[in-house]
């Protein structure tokens, strides 16, 4: 033990380096402290303004402000002092480790970058979950406490007409007091006081413990009125629409006229040969005579053809003349007349026919080319020789023999464009329109530009274009991002270029045959042109089916309805027997169809065993009566019924069975154990045990309550988060989406399950909400 003086000693050798006299010199600092936080503050306190009720004004800083204010200082020592002691760490690494310096310092930078876009990933998922979240509880809640709401959205559109109205008198009769206290509100403008009478009348009255049933009766009652309310919007809407559209067909302007005309007669070599200006000149001959000398004026004087347009359109300008009637007026007798007319058959256009070719990479294997090549021989061999020419004088002569056989009226090919009555014309106009059909329904780079444009760049289109071509996806994405047209039709020319050379969106829209090329299809066709023709088929099957079915059962009946009486037991017997098994095929048949099928009833055993003489003996019918004591298994699945309801599409049962049925053995092939067990595993597994729902009272806050599922809810809840979730996967396969999301559940590393424990965290937070 120390003795009290070396304690004393330790203690002064201790204590004395921290003591300070008061009246000492060696306490005080030599240079003043520097405390920029606190002096930033009390700089920010004596400079501030303040309001009328003393609280500071702020203002919002600026850039440069900031950059001169002590924060900003004392932010960039720090970040100087880390990168300082970064790069200090990093060297004894490099010196320890032998590698240059600047090595280590790109590898430090690149791992700390793809670490941030994880964490940035990362958090942007939680904040979309969240919204997403928070969406579903901003929706509303059906159910009695959303009755009011209902009420007064639905009886509030005919106020006068109030008691007239099958749901009023339904809620007069369960409570004449909350009934009154409604009508006051809708039929008076609401008060404070009126609110709190109808929302106190709500909780002490019987409309507050609304059973099931009286609940949707009267939202059925609610229903009706709110679709004959708008059924008769409706038909105010058509009326008046209809209306507008009579004033509007009534009343055509004269660029139309004008337009129409010109179309028709340009479609023509010589406006003389014109079955319109024909009947024009018939109708208004001083109107014919002005379309005849604009012909006739030199296509290169402009003035001269916009003066004598003017002087067209403002002819057609008058509403009394009959030109204007003829073409505006349905009541005309001169409107029928020239309608007959533009209906009819027109001149074929050698741009149509240049349209069609220039579609074919090899137009010489086109329908188009073959049946010319049968109208006019001599012109598809000057077609052909047109090809096979290069550039030069030679290539000249060859074109100017294609133009003067084109204008030659004694030349097949223009009789059979020209002839609107000839069976060559027919024949030709047919293939065009063919041929036409064929490139509407055929995916070109032009039609993949106007689906980007009307689709976006965040379309499953695009993306898959991207997959194939990635240079032809960025022209197009500069196509779609251009606003003036004309950077718009530099990036469509840059695009024309790009296709000029080799390049892999061809070759995929090539081969028709390829998966690219069908998937294209279904993009920019969402109904594949080839439906009609295979619902055409199937019709024919059926139709043929069905009149074998009808004529096998006419028969039939023939043989049922045949006199019985003549015939001996034994064969009246064995006819009972036919009888008796086609009745039994029909129900089969009836069953397999309803997908109902038990495979023999009941009642159709019980007459078979008559008929045949079977007896049961006692034994049998003890093992009978001992088997109907032990419950039987289920023919059906509830939870694998719920599974293919939910993902069952327009009714198409069958389809989500068999989707659901691939999906169960690529489990099994996967875990190799019960699929329909480990289903409910994983349903069991993610599947929440309670939700919140947003309580709209209609007269108060909204609130959130958690509410409890059974088991139904949460499987059925279970199976829409997994089927979403399933969404997001690679694969094309539905089956293999789900199986994928199936074993993520199991394995625990699936997203839902960070979703299921917010769902529970929701509920706990908002628990001080419920009622027990």
């Amino acid at each position: 033990m120390l003795s009290r003086s070396s304690t004393a000693a330790i203690r002064a050798r201790v204590c004395r380096p921290g003591a300070v006299r008061l009246n000492s010199t060696a306490g005080k600092p030599s240079k003043k402290s520097e405390k920029p936080f606190y002096n930033t503050f009390a700089e920010f306190v004596r400079t501030s303004k303040l309001n009328s009720e003393g609280a500071f004004i702020h203002e919002i800083p600026t850039e440069q402000q900031y950059e001169h204010s002590e924060l900003a200082k004392y932010l960039k020592k720090v970040d100087s002092e880390k990168e300082s002691l970064i790069d200090a760490k990093l060297k004894e690494l490099a010196q320890e480790s032998g590698i240059p310096f600047e090595q280590v310092k790109e590898k430090f930078e690149r791992k700390l970058k793809e670490k941030q876009e994880l964490l940035k990933s990362r958090n942007q998922e939680v904040v979309s979950k969240i919204e997403n979240f928070m969406t579903q509880l901003s929706l509303p809640m059906s159910g009695p406490q959303s009755i009011i709401i209902d009420l007064i959205d639905t009886l509030g559109e005919s106020v006068d007409e109030l008691n007239s109205f099958a749901a009023f008198e339904y809620i007069y009769e369960l409570d004449p007091d909350f009934a009154k206290a409604l009508s006051n509100v809708l039929r008076v403008t609401p008060t404070e006081e009126s609110v709190k009478a109808m929302s106190d009348a709500f909780k002490e009255g019987p409309m507050s413990k609304l059973s099931d049933e009286q609940y949707n009766e009267l939202k059925q009652l609610l229903d009706t009125k709110a679709k004959v309310t708008k059924s008769t919007e409706n038909e105010a809407e058509v009326a008046e629409k209809e209306t507008v559209e009579e004033e509007e067909e009534g009343e055509i302007d004269a660029n139309s006229v004008v337009e129409v005309i010109f179309a028709h007669l340009n479609s023509y070599e010589n406006i003389a040969n014109s079955p319109l200006l024909k009947v024009i000149e018939s109708i208004d001959s001083d109107f014919a005579t002005m379309l005849k000398s604009y012909e006739t004026i030199d296509p290169s004087d402009s003035d001269a053809l916009e003066n004598k347009f003017e002087e067209i359109v403002k002819y057609c300008s008058n509403t009394d003349s009959s030109i204007y009637k003829a073409f505006g007026d349905s009541t005309s007798p001169n409107f029928t007349r020239v309608q007959e007319v533009l209906e009819g058959p027109i001149p074929i256009d050698l741009a149509e026919i240049y349209e069609v070719f220039e579609f074919y990479p090899d137009y010489f294997k086109s329908e188009l080319y073959k049946q010319i090549s049968t109208i006019d021989p001599q012109f598809a061999q000057l077609l052909e020789k047109l090809e096979s020419l290069p550039e030069g004088k030679e290539l000249d002569e060859v074109n100017d023999e294609v133009d003067a056989h084109l204008i030659n009226k004694e030349s097949p090919i223009y009789k059979a464009m020209n002839d609107v009555e000839s069976e060559d014309y027919a024949k030709l106009k047919s293939t065009l329109e063919s041929e036409w059909n064929v490139i509407e329904t055929t995916v070109t780079p032009d039609k993949l530009v106007e689906y980007v444009i009307s689709n976006g760049l965040e379309s499953d289109g695009f993306k898959l274009i991207q997959k194939i071509d990635p240079g032809f996806a960025d022209v197009l994405a500069k196509i779609y991002q251009e606003d003036n047209e004309e950077g718009a039709l530099k990036a469509y020319t840059a695009l024309q270029n790009y296709l000029e050379n080799e390049n892999e969106i061809m070759g995929a829209l090539q081969d028709k045959d390829s998966l690219n090329y069908k998937l294209l299809a279904d993009y920019v066709f969402p109904e594949a042109p080839e439906a009609n023709e295979q619902e055409d088929d199937v019709a024919e099957i059926e139709t043929s089916q069905r009149a074998d079915v009808i004529q096998r059962d006419e028969v039939l009946s023939q043989l049922a309805n045949e006199d019985k009486s003549k015939l001996t037991p034994e064969v009246v017997k064995i006819n009972e027997a036919y009888d008796l098994t086609l009745e039994i095929m029909k129900e089969i048949e009836d069953e397999l169809k309803d997908n109902t099928f038990i495979p023999v009833s009941r009642q159709v055993s019980a007459k078979l065993d008559k008929m045949l003489g079977f007896q049961p003996s006692v034994e049998q019918v003890t093992a009978s009566e001992n088997l109907r004591s032990i419950p039987q298994p289920k023919q059906t699945d509830e939870v694998l019924e719920l599974a293919v309801n939910i993902i069952m599409k327009d009714g198409k049962k069958e389809i989500a069975r068999k989707n659901l049925n691939r999906a169960l053995y690529l489990l099994f092939l996967e875990t190799r154990s019960n699929p329909v067990e480990k289903l409910k595993e994983a349903l069991d597994i993610v599947a929440p045990l309670v939700i919140t729902k947003t309580v709209k009272t209609g007269f108060a806050k909204n609130y959130t309550v958690p509410v409890p599922l059974t088991q139904r809810q949460r499987n059925r809840m279970a199976l829409l988060w997994i089927l979403k979730a399933s969404d997001s996967k690679a694969s094309n396969d539905f089956s293999v989406r789900l199986c994928d999301e199936v074993l993520h559940v199991l394995s625990g590393k699936s997203a839902l399950m960070e979703k299921r424990v917010l769902n529970h965290k929701m509920a706990i937070a908002n628990r001080s909400y419920l009622s027990i």
